[in-house]
């Protein structure tokens, strides 16, 4: 097996391409398949439900809270994942 120098492009492209494909599969399962488990798990006798002021399907609610925790995510993780000077 080839030893491969921490930092070099082969090893930085390879860890690159396995982030990216591990993100798309935890997004195509969150955004897929969660809707689905989740509308058949709370599968009420009410057509619509009633949140934040509208009435909508309750597929459509759980659509818009799993866009709003992603969103969350996405604009809380360079903050949170910053490197500082205090921290190590």
């Amino acid at each position: 097996m080839e030893h491969i120098q921490k930092g070099s492009k082969k090893l930085l492209n390879a860890w690159a391409f396995y982030d990216w494909a591990n993100s798309v599969y935890t997004l195509t399962i969150a955004s897929s398949i969660f809707p689905i488990f989740y509308s058949a798990l709370f599968e009420t006798k009410t057509d619509t439900v009633s949140a934040f002021g509208f009435v909508m399907k309750p597929t459509v609610l759980i659509s818009i809270v799993t866009a709003f925790t992603f969103l969350v995510v996405a604009f809380s993780s360079p903050i949170l994942s910053r490197n500082c000077r205090l921290c190590g």
